[in-house]
């Protein structure tokens, strides 16, 4: 996978061999965030589609839905071991004259979008109950460098738990990704980048669990990378669109390499990506018989 200090390095490496000033680099930031905003933005990717929860509080009608939502799918609510899917209301006009009746009550029939915010109706009547908010999530620009002061003391393979050795880790490393190096010790990690779900200062906790080896009382480098959300093998689809934007003005030949470079990997991503379903489904030729009973019989 290719963080943002590894894509920075990438596209200095390939329009200049390395020598951009900070400014040019800021510039190329730009032009690569930028990159991965129009493509996140032409597909329905279903790789962006993920869920998040709150909690209904009682008497009270519109929740914030999850700061990271791009577009927002649907909502559910679970009482118990039972979970409701109310319908949408998609006029303020509809929603205004289904609250001239003030009704409160758990399970819910309707829910509007509104102000970045969804309400229900009827109005949640008890505290504590669980709200799903199903969406596709937002892309929020990548700007932070890699992480790699101190090192891993130790992990155990199937947990999801990482404790750190001399290392500062923050609250807001959730949602990057840390790969533990491989090495010839006994007590090498995997090589893989593992989502961050929370972080404090000395601990992390991933999203799934760690399928390496073990590592106690090792001192393992590692590195934190802030990702964008394309699949990895795909990462490089805004690195090249940056480098052909570079080269647009200067070296047309290079440009249209570049552009060559990223339409082939933005294809190849809508056929590996593009749908939910690896399912082919195969037209059969026109088979359309004549009803018997279009005949008269004698």
């Amino acid at each position: 996978m290719l963080s943002y200090t590894k894509l920075r390095n990438s596209y200095n490496d390939e329009v200049s061999g390395g020598t951009l000033t900070s400014a040019q680099l800021t510039v190329g930031d730009r032009r690569i965030n930028s990159e991965i905003k129009v493509l996140l933005r032409s597909h329905a990717w279903p790789f962006l589609e993920t869920t998040g929860t709150t909690a209904t509080i009682a008497s009270t009608q519109f929740y914030n839905y999850p700061a990271n939502v791009g577009k927002y799918h649907g909502v559910s609510i679970t009482i118990g071991s039972r979970t409701y899917v109310p319908s949408e209301c998609v006029s303020k006009s509809d929603w205004d004259k289904l609250n001239e009746v003030a009704i409160t009550a758990d399970i819910p029939e309707w829910y509007f979008i509104f102000g970045g915010q969804v309400g229900f109706y009827p109005k949640p009547s008890t505290a504590g109950n669980t709200i799903t908010h199903i969406y596709r999530k937002g892309f929020r620009d990548l700007s932070r460098a890699d992480y790699t002061t101190g090192a891993i003391a130790s992990i155990t393979s199937g947990s999801t738990l990482v404790t750190g050795s001399a290392s500062v880790w923050s609250a807001s490393m959730a949602g990057r990704y840390i790969s533990i190096a491989v090495t010839d010790a006994a007590n090498s990690g995997d090589g893989e980048w593992y989502e961050i779900a929370t972080s404090s200062t000395t601990t992390v906790v991933l999203v799934k669990n760690y399928m390496g080896a073990s590592i106690s009382g090792a001192s393992q480098t590692y590195t934190i990378g802030e990702m964008s959300p394309i699949p990895d093998g795909y990462q490089e689809i805004p690195l090249y669109g940056a480098c052909a934007i570079y080269f647009a003005s200067i070296d047309e030949n290079r440009a249209n390499y570049y552009k060559n470079l990223k339409d082939g990997l933005v294809a190849q991503l809508i056929a590996d990506q593009g749908s939910k379903s690896d399912n082919v489904i195969v037209e059969d030729m026109d088979t359309s018989r004549d009803n018997p009973n279009n005949y008269v019989s004698l």
